[in-house]
């Protein structure tokens, strides 16, 4: 099955973020956790936004990210994915 309109280096590193994510995190902390640059960072935020996974609020200078609804369904969907394709990772994450 195609997936139309996501390119796949988009959808890679979009669901990295999803799976690592919390809910009310600054978008200079998610960056700095993933260890990547925090522009490359606010880039794939907006694509998540316009996906509505995620809504933001900025603070001061930053910007707080929430999940949606949407974001938190498709985040749990994220983990169930990667403990199967990683089961001693996500034993570890326990």
């Amino acid at each position: 099955m195609a997936i139309k309109n996501i390119n796949n280096s988009f959808f890679n590193k979009a669901s990295y973020i999803m799976a690592n994510i919390k809910d009310k995190q600054f978008a200079s902390n998610i960056a700095y956790k993933l260890k990547i640059t925090y522009s490359h960072t606010s880039a794939l935020l907006t694509e998540l936004e316009k996906l509505g996974l995620v809504t933001f609020s900025i603070v001061g200078r930053t910007k707080q990210v929430f999940l949606t609804e949407k974001g938190k369904n498709f985040q749990k969907h994220i983990k169930e994915c990667l403990k199967i394709i990683n089961p001693e990772e996500a034993e570890n994450e326990k």
